[in-house]
């Protein structure tokens, strides 16, 4: 039941610089953990998502969280609908990355 649950869902984490820190979202995006660690989330995101993405950690910075629909490039190259909700990590009041819940979304 459990499984079920988080069937369509993954999560990540980004340092301050959108560097993958940990990454389980296989069963969305195909991408195993090893193959993301230490690469910029730009590489599974389009151009043309990166604004949306932006905001997205500017309105997390500010509030609790946010969240957005985008799309990501998975591992075959195709693109796939995802609602993404991340918070801001904190150490000692500095931003130090991000936490971010994905979940598999529908193309429109």
């Amino acid at each position: 039941m459990i499984d079920q649950l988080f069937e369509n869902n993954g999560i990540f984490t980004l340092d301050s610089n959108g560097n993958f820190k940990s990454f389980d979202a296989e069963k969305i995006l195909g991408y195993k953990e090893d193959e993301l660690i230490g690469k910029r989330f730009t590489k599974v995101l389009p151009k043309k998502f990166l604004p949306a993405a932006l905001e997205l950690f500017q309105r997390a910075i500010k509030s609790k969280s946010s969240t957005a629909e985008i799309e990501f490039y998975n591992r075959e190259g195709k693109l796939v609908a995802a609602e993404i909700k991340g918070v801001a990590l904190r150490e000692h009041g500095k931003i130090t990355g991000f936490k971010c819940v994905v979940k598999k979304g529908e193309k429109k």
